[in-house]
């Protein structure tokens, strides 16, 4: 990252969870500090960057007008946490995938 590489994260799916969020925090606050990264990269390896490495960074990627409207709504500040593992603690309250909710916490 430091010598502009675009770093992309990912799961060993089916072997283990998809758990982004468990990846972003291991990525900011993991066991070995010299590895650890800034929340911005973290986020940026699960959103823009798989984005940018299919050519769909347009599409896809930020929130932004004229993208798609794919994103998920968390529960806390992952910036407030940075230096805690309080960042392994946060939730997904909401999954919207081309506008439409796909996921809500505690759905009925």
């Amino acid at each position: 990252m430091d010598k502009g590489i675009t770093v992309i994260g990912g799961s060993d799916c089916p072997v283990t969870n998809i758990e982004p969020l468990v990846d972003i925090a291991a990525c900011v606050n993991g066991f070995n500090p010299v590895r650890n990264i800034s929340v911005t990269d973290a986020i940026k390896m699960y959103t823009l960057n798989p984005a940018y490495s299919t050519r769909q960074e347009n599409e896809k990627g930020t929130i932004e007008t004229g993208k798609n409207a794919d994103l998920t709504v968390i529960d806390k500040d992952p910036y407030a946490y940075k230096d805690s593992k309080e960042i392994y603690e946060i939730d997904v309250l909401y999954t919207i995938r081309n506008g439409d909710i796909t996921y809500r916490k505690n759905q009925v």
